[in-house]
């Protein structure tokens, strides 16, 4: 089974202006809200590719009840811990000449929330996928992946982790199998500044020899890379119309899921996670299936 842990879930509320100007009342033209944290991005996608999953986390006050009913109308199964106090954040997605956003905090997660949470991840099964991903909440600890990982590391859990500086760096002992960090991330992590190709695919090759199994970097429109301890490879984003960035790293998850599902080599599956991470670059929410097996077939001409 898939399972994927969002400990800080959001409602999106998207704005889309044509020409916002700072400091001057805007309107816009479309707008709507939408369930989203890293992990229950993945879980959408992977419902498009035709994989279920369940979805787990934390959810509080009003905005959580609503994330709640909008994912279940999705047709997505959640078994998310409800918390006593606060409500799940809000971020505001702005779409205008360019994309900005704020992201809000989230609420305080007691101890006695994380218990419930690990007595469900108490269930999992040898052979189960679990991915890890996002920002975390207030009274979480930057190891809480890490904890997870060594908690459960005599399982035969695949663990996919997609988070970003201390937390990313803890989890790296416990060899993760697929880490996907992407080109800001590895920046700060590496202390660089605007990194060659080159460079950014040692790093990756780097990322394995700290402990990660195989790592992703994502890197929007030069498309990605994808290492193990011994070879990194570089695959160019398929020429396309972008239409919406959010989630298309987690459509590259989904899509690496997806493809080691359906049985593909690490490389093979690879280049399905490009091909889902374009087509919902290139679509206005989560790309379809059809869309995804186009530019699969494209990329594999190519290679």
């Amino acid at each position: 089974m898939i399972f994927t842990l969002t400990l800080n879930p959001s409602l999106d509320y998207i704005l889309k202006v044509c020409d916002f100007k700072l400091g001057q009342t805007n309107r816009s033209n479309e707008a709507y809200l939408l369930p989203a944290g890293k992990g229950i991005n993945v879980s959408l996608m992977l419902k498009n590719l035709g994989y279920e999953s369940t979805l787990l986390g934390f959810l509080a006050g009003f905005s959580g009840a609503e994330i709640d009913r909008s994912l279940r109308e999705l047709g997505v199964i959640g078994d998310f811990i409800f918390l006593d106090h606060g409500h799940s954040r809000i971020n505001v997605k702005l779409s205008s000449t360019q994309e900005s956003e704020i992201n809000a905090s989230g609420p305080k997660i007691e101890q006695k929330d994380l218990e419930k949470l690990f007595a469900q991840l108490d269930c999992l099964s040898d052979g189960d996928i679990l991915v890890m991903s996002g920002s975390l909440p207030i009274g979480v600890d930057q190891g809480i992946y890490a904890f997870v990982m060594q908690r459960y590391e005599k399982r035969n859990l695949k663990m996919i982790i997609d988070c970003s500086g201390e937390a990313l760096q803890k989890t790296l002992p416990f060899r993760p199998y697929l880490i996907k960090p992407n080109r800001s991330e590895v920046e700060e992590f590496f202390s660089l500044q605007n990194p060659s190709l080159e460079e950014l695919k040692q790093c990756a090759i780097d990322l394995c020899h700290m402990g990660a199994q195989n790592t992703i970097i994502s890197l929007a429109g030069e498309g990605a890379i994808f290492a193990t301890n011994h070879e990194a490879l570089h695959i160019s984003a398929p020429c396309g119309k972008v239409k919406n960035s959010v989630g298309a790293g987690d459509s590259m998850v989904a899509g690496m899921i997806a493809g080691i599902e359906r049985g593909m080599s690490e490389k093979e599956a690879f280049l399905y996670a490009v091909s889902c991470g374009s087509a919902s670059a290139f679509s206005d929410g989560f790309a379809k299936l059809e869309d995804v097996e186009k530019i699969f077939k494209i990329l594999k001409e190519n290679q």
